[in-house]
């Protein structure tokens, strides 16, 4: 059974969503910064430079990438199931 939402109850909704997509953008920029200053990373990459974390960075932006996009069609496969 599917929920339809209409005006305000659709607004809240869209807008509850969005602010939670935000805040995890937020949360994921300060573990980023967690971890490029980290001793543990630059004893593991010799001290990186700007290139090198630029490309570690990239590559976790690309990965949380796919990773929503696949959790998209899961979810829209998964609600269309029942």
């Amino acid at each position: 059974m599917m929920v339809e939402l209409r005006g305000t109850a659709l607004l809240a909704t869209i807008t509850t969503l969005t602010s939670l997509g935000f805040l995890m953008i937020g949360y994921d920029n300060g573990l980023l910064v967690g971890l490029v200053n980290n001793d543990a990373l630059n004893k593991t990459f010799n001290t990186p430079g700007q290139t090198m974390i630029g490309t570690i960075v990239s590559i976790f932006d690309v990965g949380a990438f796919h990773g929503a996009v696949a959790t998209s069609f899961l979810a829209r496969s998964s609600a269309n199931d029942e």
